[in-house]
């Protein structure tokens, strides 16, 4: 437009573009293709409306017209028609390619999609999954510190009552406390939040993995404000709920009791509230707005109702903690009694007069350990499904590339070369909307080799158009041995027939999806050049010297870069490792979190329980004893969080690999991680040691006669 000097309403004429000869691949030769249709009169146009400079108006330097599809097959007859196809959020591209490519060809462009790779999609899949439990970790810790806060003050609230207040003042008041808790919090939240997202970018830690430069930073304004929103939102749900089972009890009962007494009928109600939000209502909303596995049929199905039945489990065992808490807190504490018979006295009492205190304890550590044990389920599995492919692709080869392509009679002498086994000639490299390349049937006879021992299959491979594949492409294709691939070539669409699904050939770093066929079918229907080998693969004899075959193999490849396959199996390893140590981070995050929630409760029990404390220092109960009453009560929390998520981290990190595989095409092997099953109850009971030493110092520092005094 601003070249033409055009504005909306002007007309202007457009004129077919001079046609260049059409020429295709015909039976290995380029045919020159006659125009069929005379040429058709320019076009007269309006302009309705001209494009903001970006997206698609700044291809071809700015010159872009849009139309109508009509207008468009009238201007150039002879172009080929491209649809662009735009998926919904959370849509599975490889799902969408499966079914559109019995009727197109499908241009898959995986390399310009960020963060579309199987690995890249897994990492995203937990960091996401990190999300979730970061957020519910901060509603328990809302909702058992505001609880436990709210719950201290009966007797205030009872007083109040008596004098006068009505029940909508009585909750106004601690409405307007929570809300001032919750603006702090949502401030300091984001500010650290920003902060912590700038500083991740700087060291190029993204949701794609490490070492992703990011050239700018944005804040996004809707989703800061959507978790501002959330955090005041369950901050006044925890101090309003407490204060409407507070309504229900009589002020003067209030006022006569002697501390708090028994809390287990307030806290069950917490427990049950939890039960409802955590469990069903945040999980659905999770993905409702986070469309993942929405579209992948019935297996992926399954495994959803695997991971709800184990978030039910979870939600159960929030239900019925109480009692579980109350048995297994003596089982625990038992073979403590002789050595702190008075400590253990203490913290037995504790358990069995608030149980739902310790349950809720329990659970909101466990499942921070759950996801531990998950979540390194899918870094030992991704481990293992590289060194399972390397197995098959990598191990003892090694990789030549030559920016110069050689016909396969200059490298024949490959194959006689000292410490070589077998070489395979990449003899072609087509672009199918998937990697096709062409490797002779003698490579595929090999030992190790699909057709190994089946002269039959390498007849048929050399006499029919057949394709050997890639196990993921198969996985990503939704292909089998049998099935056919159209492939659209000069003479119209071709049918390819799959005749074996296999690893061991064909791999050249790093693409791991691709397909090979005779190299006289891609000369016959692709015309492929018969200069055409520009990559070489060597596999090494046993005991052979890879610096020796190398400078061999230089000779007849001279300018030929190469690669060693236990390099890149290496690198491989390291960049899951590396890529996945943000897993780490976060998780210490969160661990950091549900330990700010035990001190913020064992603080405010010790608070409610002053009266005795100060009875049981007036009576001789040294500091030491004290300050171990709490060092068991967070022991004794550790240990039973760490025999609840190994209990559960362990089917569930089955149920999330096998997902895993389900959702990007990985074959990866379900591998426990025994390491961090050992570092679970240590990480347990470090959380449970730093949670106790706040309020056991706070304890000893009460003046016993004041203690005495505390209502």
């Amino acid at each position: 437009a601003r070249q033409l000097d055009l504005a909306v309403g002007a007309e202007l004429d457009l004129a077919p573009p001079p046609r260049a000869p059409i020429t295709r691949c015909i039976d290995g030769k380029r045919v020159t293709i006659p125009p069929t249709e005379r040429p058709s009169g320019p076009q007269r146009v309006k302009v309705k409306g001209i494009l903001s400079h970006h997206a698609l108006a700044r291809r071809h330097q700015g010159l872009v017209v849009v139309g109508s599809f009509a207008l468009a097959r009238r201007t150039a007859p002879h172009a080929i028609s491209y649809y662009q196809v735009n998926r919904r959020p959370g849509a599975n591209p490889d799902l969408l390619k499966r079914s559109l490519q019995d009727d197109f060809q499908v241009l898959d462009k995986r390399s310009a999609m960020l963060g579309e790779g199987a690995d890249e999609r897994a990492f995203r899949n937990g960091v996401k999954m990190l999300g979730l439990l970061a957020l519910v970790m901060g509603m328990l810790v809302v909702f058992q510190t505001l609880s436990q806060t709210l719950l201290e003050r009966l007797r205030q609230i009872g007083l109040m009552r008596c004098l006068g207040a009505s029940r909508r003042a009585v909750a106004s008041i601690f409405l307007v406390d929570g809300l001032l808790l919750a603006l702090l919090g949502v401030a300091c939240g984001t500010a650290l939040g920003i902060g912590l997202a700038w500083g991740m970018a700087a060291m190029r830690w993204t949701t794609l993995g490490l070492g992703k430069e990011i050239l700018t930073f944005e804040i996004p304004p809707q989703p800061v404000l959507l978790a501002a929103g959330l955090g005041v939102f369950f901050t006044l749900a925890g101090s309003a709920f407490p204060l409407w089972k507070a309504r229900n009890l009589p002020p003067v009962q209030v006022l006569q009791a002697r501390g708090l007494g028994d809390t287990g009928y307030l806290l069950r109600g917490v427990n049950l509230f939890l039960f409802v939000l955590l469990v069903v209502v945040l999980p659905l909303a999770y993905l409702a707005m986070t469309p993942l596995l929405s579209e992948e049929g019935r297996e992926t199905r399954l495994v959803l109702l695997q991971v709800a039945a184990i978030v039910m489990l979870f939600g159960g065992l929030l239900l019925v903690a109480p009692r579980l808490i109350d048995f297994g807190g003596r089982l625990v504490l038992r073979p403590l009694r002789r050595v702190w018979p008075l400590p253990v006295f203490l913290v037995e009492k504790a358990v069995h007069r608030s149980p739902g205190r310790f349950a809720a304890a329990v659970c909101g550590l466990a499942v921070v350990l759950v996801a531990m044990v998950a979540l390194k389920h899918i870094t030992y599995a991704l481990r293992a499904e590289v060194r399972q492919f390397s197995a098959a692709a990598m191990d003892g080869r090694l990789y030549f590339f030559d920016a110069a392509p050689r016909t396969a009679a200059d490298l024949r002498g490959v194959h006689t070369l000292p410490g070589v086994r077998s070489a395979e000639l990449i003899a072609g490299v087509v672009d199918a909307g998937f990697l096709l390349r062409g490797l002779s049937a003698d490579a595929l006879l090999r030992d190790g080799a699909p057709f190994a021992g089946r002269p039959e299959l390498a007849a048929q491979y050399r006499a029919t158009r057949t394709l050997v594949v890639s196990h993921r492409w198969s996985e990503l294709h939704n292909k089998q041995v049998g099935q056919q691939v159209q492939l659209l070539t000069g003479s119209g669409v071709q049918r390819y027939t799959i005749l074996a699904v296999s690893d061991a050939v064909g791999f050249f770093p790093d693409e791991r999806v691709w397909a090979l066929a005779a190299p006289e079918f891609l000369a016959k229907d692709f015309c492929t050049e018969q200069r055409c080998v520009d990559r070489l693969t060597v596999h090494l004899a046993d005991g052979a010297d890879p610096g020796a075959v190398r400078q061999a193999v230089a000779a007849l490849f001279p300018h030929a870069k190469f690669k060693r396959g236990d390099d890149v199996r290496d690198y491989l390893i390291r960049d899951v490792t590396r890529d996945f140590f943000l897993f780490d981070v976060l998780l210490l995050l969160i661990l950091g979190l549900v330990t700010v929630g035990l001190v913020n409760t064992m603080t405010i029990a010790a608070v409610g329980r002053a009266r005795e404390i100060g009875v049981l220092r007036a009576l001789g109960m040294s500091d030491k004893q004290l300050k171990r009453a709490f060092v068991v009560e967070g022991l004794l929390v550790a240990v039973l969080s760490a025999v609840v998520a190994i209990a559960m981290g362990l089917p569930l990190g089955y149920v999330v690999v096998e997902g895993l595989n389900r959702v990007t095409g990985l074959a990866a092997p379900v591998v426990i991680p025994w390491p961090y099953v050992g570092v679970v109850p240590l990480a347990a009971l470090l959380a449970g040691w730093i949670a106790s030493l706040l309020p056991g110092s706070r304890a000893v520092k009460m003046n016993p006669v004041e203690a005495v005094r505390y209502e």
